[in-house]
């Protein structure tokens, strides 16, 4: 299940200085396009979060590892 777009971690993807540690090409390229868009002021960074949410959403089966990595790899502990 996708995330909640009013999560913190989709802003961090699009403001952070360093590139997302991702596994998919395809996600590594949207998001340095509209990270380049944002710069360019092409589009405000609310609607780069709604367009990024939007593309993850329709090709969720292709980011669920790295949507699970970038968004809950803090929140589980590991068992011991």
């Amino acid at each position: 299940m996708l995330p909640s777009i009013h999560q913190k971690e989709w802003l961090q993807l699009l403001t952070d200085t360093e590139e997302p540690a991702v596994y998919s090409y395809l996600l590594q390229n949207k998001i340095r396009s509209l990270r380049k868009r944002l710069k360019l002021r092409m589009l405000t960074l609310q609607e780069a979060v709604s367009e990024l949410y939007a593309h993850c959403e329709a090709n969720y089966p292709l980011y669920q590892t790295d949507i699970f990595k970038l968004f809950y790899r803090e929140k589980i502990k590991p068992l011991r």
